[in-house]
């Protein structure tokens, strides 16, 4: 593989975005099913994040795509986190 084709998968489909990936569905998992409120503050944090994206960018005729849209919102933001991971080893 060339050099280009390396970097790309090692940022947006490596193990480190996978593991990022799983955390987040995780946390917002654990906010939609848990009783306590503090367990739901992460997930929420999460979701209300998405929405202020979501009202702004997507026209009225693509809401049926919106579990679409969540999991690339939620994939970006396993990106992130996976960059600062790597960042900060």
């Amino acid at each position: 593989m060339s050099d280009w084709r390396e970097w790309t998968y090692r940022v947006f489909v490596g193990r480190d975005v996978l593991a990022a990936y799983l955390g987040v569905l995780a946390v917002v998992w654990i906010a939609l099913v848990a009783d306590h409120r503090l367990l739901q503050i992460p997930g929420h944090i999460l979701l209300v994040g998405f929405d202020v994206i979501q009202t702004a960018l997507t026209p009225p005729f693509a809401r049926p795509l919106f579990d679409v849209y969540r999991a690339g919102y939620l994939y970006g933001l396993a990106v992130v986190v996976a960059a600062i991971y790597r960042a900060s080893r």
